[in-house]
């Protein structure tokens, strides 16, 4: 075990030589991702704030270009109802009411196309008595005679509207007839062109405030998707140094374990030369005591034969007998036997501790069995004897006991004037289950015979009595 203890600790020596290379070298690579991992920390707090800054502005954004979505959507509406026979009809007429002239002339300036000058017209005024001015018809006519007229209108192109065409339109809105409900009493089917027109200067102003927005914020989520391009780099980094670090770790691991499977085993080998020296040096006082005990257990052995016969003699003959006079007979006519016929013997044997342990006579008391000498013994007698025991039991204390260490095993108590009495007889034998028979005075019940002179047959199947078969 020396020899093995000088190895093992030779290994041990060298594993710990290669573990405080693997620390230092650990910490060296902690070190480094530590590093890494707090930039790419601050990187990332950086861009969840840019992120979330740039998603309260796009929401702002949204909600504005929201305002004007129900107006041009409401104009697209009324424009989608007009129909081309709705324009033929109204160039068949070959002079439109003057409201629906002046519509014309707005969807003319919002097309870009080219008007007349704006003059006042002499003849007409609004129902206010509002002045009003000399319509371009005769080239809006032409252009409603284009075959994709409509289809234009229908997808507008609103980024064509500037400041100059919102300032020539607020000439024609500020004239009080300039609405749906005047161009509707004129011209049910092309009212709708009077929204429209309406619908395109509000939104030309909402886009034009949200604008500026928009285009902060297209450059705000491009800097954010190169911020996250080089996130992705950095946090590829983080992940290949703490993967280096991991795998740092588990060598790091398996060689501690390595070292404290070495160490356990020095120590083991150590704790064993030191029980084997404690051992070689107790073994010389030990000698005596085992050389001692050895002949005692012979002489147990010797006297067991006449130990046993007393024992057996005191199950046999001494359960109706009280205390002392069981004492007179171990101790005198047994033991002068014993004598007379040269069986060896222990002169001063104590029956209970011989036939029973400590633990057993225990168990019995927490059953209720009293604690003397004399219920423990008439308790072996119960429990050891191979005959039926009766017993004498006027303050019921053998009763309680019998009944608190049966009836985990299907006791069944009865007496003679019991009418179920041959039926629980019946079924304790057929179902091997212990049966307590209370109140016996001189007399016994025939059917009794039988079983306490033991006159049964037993097979596989019954039990066979001289008078009955118990199936």
């Amino acid at each position: 075990m020396k020899v093995e203890l000088a190895e093992t600790e030779k290994v041990l020596a060298k594993t710990s030589d290669r573990i405080e290379k693997m620390i230092v070298n650990l910490k060296e690579k902690s070190g480094k991702a530590e590093k890494v991992k707090a930039e790419v920390t601050v990187v990332k707090n950086e861009l969840q704030e840019s992120a979330a800054k740039i998603g309260a502005d796009r929401d702002e954004t949204n909600r504005d270009l929201e305002e004007a979505k129900p107006a041009l959507e409401a104009a697209e509406n009324a424009l989608n109802a007009i129909k081309p026979d709705d324009i033929k009809s109204l160039k068949a007429l070959k002079n439109p009411p003057n409201i629906i002239k002046r519509i014309f002339d707005g969807v003319l300036i919002l097309r870009r196309d080219p008007i007349n000058p704006i003059k006042k017209d002499p003849e007409f005024k609004t129902k206010g008595g509002a002045d009003t001015v000399l319509a371009s018809y005769d080239i809006s006519y032409k252009v409603m005679g284009q075959p994709k007229f409509l289809d234009e209108l229908q997808n507008f192109n609103t980024d064509t509207i500037t400041e100059e065409t919102c300032e020539l339109l607020d000439y024609y809105f500020m004239m009080d007839d300039f609405t749906y409900e005047s161009a509707k009493s004129a011209s049910a089917s092309i009212a709708g062109l009077c929204d429209w027109c309406m619908a395109m200067k509000n939104y030309f102003f909402i886009a034009r405030f949200v604008a500026p927005k928009i285009a902060a914020l297209q450059e705000a989520e491009h800097a954010l998707k190169s911020a996250n391009s080089e996130l992705k780099v950095a946090e590829d980094e983080l992940q290949e140094k703490e993967s280096e670090l991991g795998a740092l770790n588990d060598e790091f691991a398996a060689a501690m374990a390595e070292k404290q499977k070495t160490q356990d085993a020095a120590d083991e080998t150590k704790a064993k030369m030191d029980a084997a020296a404690k051992l070689i040096n107790g073994l010389g006082g030990e000698k005596i005591r085992w050389t001692a005990q050895s002949k005692e257990f012979s002489n147990e052995l010797r006297r067991l034969v006449g130990d046993v016969s007393r024992s057996c003699a005191f199950i046999s003959y001494l359960g109706p007998f009280n205390s002392p006079f069981r004492e007179l007979l171990l101790g005198g006519y047994f033991k002068n036997d014993l004598e007379d016929r040269g069986l060896p013997y222990t002169s001063d044997l104590n029956i209970i501790n011989f036939m029973v342990s400590e633990s057993v006579v225990g168990k019995w008391n927490l059953e209720g069995l009293p604690t003397d000498d004399l219920s423990t013994q008439n308790g072996i007698i119960t429990t050891m004897a191979d005959r039926w025991p009766i017993m004498i039991d006027p303050q019921s204390q053998g009763n309680s006991w019998v009944v608190n260490r049966e009836t985990a095993n299907g006791l069944k108590v009865t007496n003679f004037v019991d009418k179920y009495f041959r039926n629980k007889l019946e079924d304790a034998m057929r179902d091997g289950e212990p049966l307590l028979i209370e109140d016996i005075e001189e007399a016994v019940d025939p059917v009794l015979d039988p079983v306490l002179n033991k006159s049964i047959t037993v097979s596989y199947t019954h039990l066979t009595l001289p008078t009955k078969r118990i199936v």
